[in-house]
């Protein structure tokens, strides 16, 4: 602040003279009446300021106190003028006022901190101040005078925007501990589908080997059938070789019974796995609409917020709200993904069960077979008359265990579709953790950028 000195400056004041009072006074009441002018002068100076104004004398007493500051801190002029500047209203974490410091070390200041205070009811304000040191004709300073500038609605609105963002983060890392238990959980039970279809896979190929004896067995003993009724002369050595081939395929048939049976168990598996999955992923269809809600809400207090200047939370807000949405489209699709898994279990489960019906009525059949090529080594001859109804019996089987065979073939496709939606699963799991992360760093960045607002910042 300049401040201009000297004859110029003492004849530009004075034009504020009336004229009957105007020029050097060459009496005691002209004198006066000078002096009462510039006293009143001042007076309406302060008491006319358009913000809270207060001045004080070298020791720190109040001489003035405007409207302005009297509204602001709820203490009227008449109580305060004659009093200590700082037993008036005191400064949170000062031992003086702005304007005793000034008045004390004649220095003028612009203060970038706030001030704050409480009026006799409790009522906070804030305030930012600036003073100057109020000087007399010889130079010597008598007194401060400082102006305040209220920002009390701006501090209010920053505390409760910090509150806001507290809440926010707090509940928003809840949500997004949820969705991680919630990935972790379908993370395990994939790993455990993918193990459990893995096995699955190893039983099929088992089957399938079985089944590929059982095969050449099938189509041996049709061989044999079909040879000795081709040759009466030879139908003893025949039935002994039929004999040994119809044993051989009952002990397979049985084999690959067993492992059908383990192969069911496995399917069932799968689809215990897949509940648990889709109640997963309803859970994290929940968490991602309460996320949703969660920005909704930061939504509207950032609206609230931006006419204190925080359009950026307002941002930040709009990309929790687009994580959660994203979050909850990849909860839908791993929902779609178990539903395709779940369609693919229940069609290996009804094949299986198939299976199983068709390996024990061929069971059945291939120990009929046994029995009558066992009756037929006992009494060849009266087995001769029958050898065309046994090939033809022989022969019907190879052809049920051909069909099998297909059926074991498109058991073998299903799990490998399995394998392939328990990978689709995977990698959705995977974009969702990304997202989670995501939304994480965004929590993170409120946090952040709430720490390094100050007042004022635009």
């Amino acid at each position: 602040m300049s401040t201009t000195t000297g004859r110029g400056s003492a004849t530009a004041t004075d034009r504020l003279l009336p004229e009957d009072i105007a020029g050097e006074p060459d009496d005691a009441e002209t004198l006066r009446r000078q002096r009462d002018f510039y006293k009143h002068l001042f007076e309406s100076a302060v008491e006319s300021f358009p913000h809270p104004v207060g001045v004080v004398d070298d020791g720190g007493v109040v001489t003035h106190w405007n409207p302005g500051l009297a509204d602001l801190v709820q203490v009227p002029a008449e109580e305060a003028v004659g009093q200590t500047a700082y037993d008036v209203v005191g400064t949170e974490g000062e031992d003086e006022v702005l304007s005793e410091r000034v008045a004390r070390t004649g220095e003028t200041v612009v203060e970038d901190q706030i001030r704050s205070g409480e009026t006799p009811t409790g009522e906070s304000w804030h305030v930012r101040g600036a003073a100057f040191p109020v000087e007399g004709p010889d130079g010597d300073v008598v007194g401060a005078f400082q102006v305040n500038t209220e920002v009390t609605e701006i501090v209010e609105k920053n505390r409760a925007l910090s509150e806001l963002q507290d809440r926010v983060t707090e509940e928003v890392a809840t949500a997004t501990e949820s969705l991680r238990d919630a990935l972790a959980e379908t993370a395990e039970n994939a790993a455990a589908i993918e193990a459990t279809t893995d096995e699955q896979a190893d039983e099929v190929a088992s089957i399938r080997r079985e089944f590929g004896t059982v095969c050449e067995e099938s189509e041996a003993a049709a061989e044999t059938a079909r040879a000795v009724d081709a040759r009466g002369d030879d139908i003893e050595d025949a039935m002994d070789d039929a004999e040994a081939s119809v044993t051989a395929v009952v002990g397979s048939v049985e084999s690959a019974a067993d492992v059908a049976a383990d192969v069911r168990e496995r399917a069932e598996e799968l689809d215990e796995r897949a509940d648990a999955i889709t109640r997963v992923t309803e859970t994290i269809e929940e968490v991602a609409t309460q996320t949703n809600l969660l920005a909704l809400n930061a939504n509207i207090e950032a609206a609230r917020a931006s006419a204190g200047g925080n359009d950026g939370f307002e941002v930040v807000a709009d990309e929790v709200k687009e994580l959660a949405t994203r979050a909850q489209e990849e909860a839908e699709k791993v929902t779609e993904e178990v539903a395709a898994t779940r369609d693919t279990i229940d069609e290996t489960v009804a094949g299986v069960e198939q299976l199983d019906d068709r390996l024990g009525a061929a069971t059945d059949e291939a120990r009929d077979l046994e029995s009558t090529q066992a009756a037929i080594a006992d009494d060849v001859r009266a087995a001769t008359a029958d050898v065309a109804s046994v090939a033809d019996a022989v022969t019907e089987q190879a052809d049920r265990t051909r069909s099998l065979e297909g059926d074991i073939e498109r058991l073998a496709d299903r799990t490998r579709d399995v394998s392939g939606r328990v990978s689709d699963i995977a990698a959705a799991t995977t974009e969702q953790t990304e997202t989670v992360g995501e939304l994480d760093e965004t929590v993170k960045q409120v946090a952040r950028e709430f720490e390094a607002y100050e007042l004022g910042e635009e």
